[in-house]
Parts: C-alpha cells; sequence; structure tokens
C-alpha cells in the first residue's frame, strides 16, 4: 500500500503546505495574504501559480514561464461564464435564462 504524508502550516491555518508520498514524490503549495492557494511547486521544482479577481474567484492558471494554463470569467453574479485551456482545447461557455 501507498501513503501519503501532508504537511501543514500554522496550527490555526489548517492549510496543508506539503504532500510527499513514500516513492519520493512531493510537492509543496504557498497561499496568498487571504489563504488562497497562491501556487504549487512539483517535484522537478517547476511551478502552477493562481490568480485570483477580486472576489477570491479563480481567474488564471499559468505555469512558471508566465504561459496561460487556463482562464475563468464570471457574470455579476458570480456565476462561470467561460473556462477554457491553453490554447482555446477544451473551452466552455455557460449562459443562464435568469440574469
Amino acid at each position: 500500500s501507498r501513503h501519503l504524508n501532508f504537511t501543514y502550516g500554522s496550527p490555526s491555518s489548517h492549510l496543508v503546505t506539503g504532500v510527499s508520498s513514500d516513492v519520493g514524490i512531493s510537492l509543496t503549495y504557498a497561499y496568498d495574504g487571504q489563504n488562497r492557494l497562491s501556487q504549487i511547486t512539483n517535484p522537478d521544482s517547476t511551478t502552477i501559480s493562481f490568480g485570483y479577481d477580486s472576489q477570491s474567484r479563480i481567474i488564471s492558471v499559468t505555469d512558471m514561464n508566465g504561459k496561460i494554463l487556463e482562464s475563468h470569467t464570471y457574470d455579476s453574479n458570480g456565476r462561470g461564464l467561460t473556462s477554457s485551456r491553453a490554447a482555446g482545447v477544451e473551452s466552455v461557455t455557460l449562459s443562464y435564462p435568469n440574469p
């Protein structure tokens, strides 16, 4: 059987700062000042960063070179409108019957 080990930040935050497996794979997690996930560091030291709007909704996922891997938009009610991956692969556009 395999096991995962979780590392946490301060006891009061309850935020996971790292995950490692018994086969040597590990990830580290960083958070911004509002305790939102801001970055994941992979075993090969590459990173993925997360961007948020003023309502703390995720709007972007970027790689360490600044390439946008995912983007998301929302309507004025906070409902998801669009979601797309790099180069428009797997794009989704939503509409709602009531504004």
